[in-house]
């Protein structure tokens, strides 16, 4: 009898141990699966200002574009901090803040010459370039190969980010 009750405890125990290890491993992929989620989303508001300026090429060149896309500048460094926090680094919101001073010093100069020079224009084709650059990198670094827009939480190649991030630090000197 002693035995058949050591059994049924056992049983039981294990079959306790077992539930609360597949729910506690449900909660952790649900965890995960929410995570996705909000970086997706992050990096939405980061690509949008981004992908506007680049589909902006060509267009005029005008103080109240660069006044517009500076202001989006400013709410995507927010999502971006959510997106290196997401995969537990720092380099992609170093990279929209130097995109955003340059956007600055572009639109500061304009406020100082009452127009863009010929050296604003130099700068603009710098920024331009490093801007896709950026967009290439988001989709090589934050999103999982293959998938249909599904955010990486395991991200870790981050070499073409830190490579623009060194560019735009170069771009600011020479400004």
């Amino acid at each position: 009898m002693k035995g058949k009750l050591a059994y049924s405890v056992l049983l039981i125990g294990l079959i306790v141990f077992s539930t609360t290890m597949i729910i506690s491993n449900l909660n952790l992929k649900e965890s995960e699966r929410n995570l996705e989620v909000i970086m997706g989303n992050s990096l939405y508001h980061v690509w949008e200002p981004l992908n506007e300026v680049s589909e902006s090429e060509g267009q005029e060149f005008s103080i109240d574009a660069f006044r517009l896309m500076n202001e989006k500048f400013e709410s995507s460094l927010i999502y971006s901090d959510i997106v290196d926090k997401s995969v537990g680094s720092e380099v992609l919101t170093p990279v929209m803040l130097k995109l955003s001073q340059i956007g600055n010093e572009i639109e500061n100069r304009y406020i100082q010459n009452g127009r863009f020079t010929k050296s604003d224009h130099v700068l603009y084709e710098s920024y331009l370039e490093q801007i896709h650059n950026t967009l290439g990198a988001l989709y090589d670094v934050y999103y999982l190969s293959g998938s249909e827009g599904q955010a990486n939480i395991k991200a870790s190649n981050f070499n073409k980010l830190i490579e623009i991030d060194e560019n735009l630090e170069q771009i600011q000197l020479n400004s």
